[in-house]
């Protein structure tokens, strides 16, 4: 389904559209129902040489409880499913097509939070992530890594919407989660790995 600011297919044929976005899939999600079960904290990190706060509040959730997931200089502990979380897990999977074991939760409490472009690339991640929107319409935006042809794509990703990174995403995009001055008000992203 395209929505306002949605690129077509054949204006993302650059890149053989290794990403789709399914509307309102996902809508009865609470934002407030996963912050209070998870807890999101804010991490910090080193940045030109000054340890700064990162621009949004992270909760790692997995199976495995030794898995520790380590992103920049922060390593984070993982939190069980909760019965809530695990509702979601089975429905992203399946409209995936594939098994995901872990869920970053991001959340963004203002228009000043976001997420710096960059690839899920890690080496134990998969190739597939997906991610859910609770919360506040926020703009996302893929740009071809460098040394790769092609355009920049920004999508609006509104509460419920499910958006997939598929096999070859990360390969060939950066995305990012775009601040805005726009008075929004709170607003997260589950990424399933």
């Amino acid at each position: 389904m395209r929505g306002p600011g949605m690129p077509t297919l054949s204006e993302c044929s650059w890149m053989s559209a290794p990403f789709t976005v399914m509307r309102s899939e996902f809508s009865e999600i609470s934002l407030d129902r996963l912050v209070s079960e998870y807890q999101p904290r804010q991490y910090s990190a080193f940045v030109y040489g000054k340890m700064r706060n990162r621009p949004r509040l992270e909760a790692w959730v997995c199976d495995d409880p030794i898995a520790v997931y380590t992103y920049g200089q922060n390593d984070y502990q993982p939190s069980p499913f909760t019965p809530y979380l695990e509702g979601f897990r089975a429905r992203i999977s399946d409209l995936a097509g594939c098994e995901f074991n872990s869920c970053l939760i991001n959340e963004y409490q203002h228009g000043g939070h976001y997420v710096s472009p960059h690839a899920d690339d890690e080496p134990t991640m998969g190739p597939v992530v997906w991610s859910i929107s609770a919360g506040a319409t926020r703009r996302f935006r893929f740009t071809p890594k460098k040394g790769m042809d092609g355009e920049t794509a920004t999508l609006e990703l509104r509460h419920g919407d499910a958006l997939g990174m598929l096999d070859g995403c990360q390969d060939l995009l950066n995305h990012a989660l775009l601040p805005t001055k726009k008075d929004v008000f709170e607003g997260s992203a589950e990424e399933w790995r």
